[in-house]
């Protein structure tokens, strides 16, 4: 039986198996034999804490598989730049800059538009939307 991706912990003289969705978890022959992998050694290996491996303990308990899934997957993250903000930029470049490379196309966007974005945020942007094409390179 092939353990690479399996946690056991004994919980309450109860033998559970808990999917690893964090990583590869090697399991000693020792540890096999005796069937017991204590909190402390498998949050070790997972390279948590045993408070975290605690609670992901506790979420399977309650929901399953599924509580170990992550809280935020199909979520937006908070930090994101509104819709809005990134078509601006896009129609600025597109209207007054379309001749200029990102570099350039950014000092005017801060100097002349108070752009408050960095320049990674801003290429970036640029660049999804395809209306700058990423440098060859070069040296």
């Amino acid at each position: 039986m092939n353990l690479q991706y399996m946690i056991l912990l004994y919980c309450r003289n109860t033998l559970k198996t808990l999917s690893c969705f964090w990583g590869p978890l090697l399991i000693t022959r020792k540890e096999r034999d005796r069937k017991r992998l204590t909190q402390k050694e498998a949050a070790e290996q997972l390279g948590v804490t045993e408070r975290t491996l605690r609670r992901y303990i506790v979420r399977y308990r309650n929901e399953g598989a599924e509580g170990l899934l992550g809280r935020r997957l199909g979520k937006v993250s908070p930090r994101r730049a509104p819709q809005q903000e990134t078509s601006e930029v896009v129609a600025l470049y597109k209207g007054l800059y379309p001749d200029r490379n990102v570099a350039h196309f950014y000092e005017a966007y801060v100097e002349r538009h108070g752009g408050r974005r960095c320049y990674n945020w801003v290429k970036n942007c640029l660049y999804r939307a395809g209306v700058a094409r990423r440098s060859r390179g070069g040296g």
